[in-house]
């Protein structure tokens, strides 16, 4: 019943693509806890939107978490967002242009 409702309000939105998940919050906490391989980071980076990714376990940051601490630097200061949004080339070329044009403007957009 979840997914059917979740199926027709995506398809309502006319968006291309949509995806319907369910997860148990404490099993994906856990398998996403470890990067010991390559795999198991790509995965973890992947789902740290939704799964927040664990503080290193040292006070020495080894190579190969860089890249979350990185992330999570970006998350802090707020790098993230509706700042980065406003400031980035395609919002200043097609979204601001097409949000300030009054409606009794006659001539295209691009």
């Amino acid at each position: 019943e979840e997914g059917f409702r979740g199926m027709y309000d995506g398809l309502r939105t006319a968006i291309p693509s949509i995806c319907i998940q369910k997860f148990n919050p404490q099993m994906l906490m856990g398998m996403k806890a470890q990067a010991d391989n390559s795999f198991q980071r790509y995965d973890r980076n992947f789902t740290c939107e939704i799964v927040p990714t664990p503080p290193p376990s040292s006070k020495k940051i080894k190579s190969k978490d860089l890249y979350d601490v990185y992330r999570m630097y970006r998350a802090l200061i707020g790098a993230c967002g509706q700042e980065l949004t406003k400031s980035g080339l395609v919002y200043k070329a097609h979204t601001l242009p097409a949000a300030t044009a009054s409606v009794d403007d006659d001539e295209p957009l691009w």
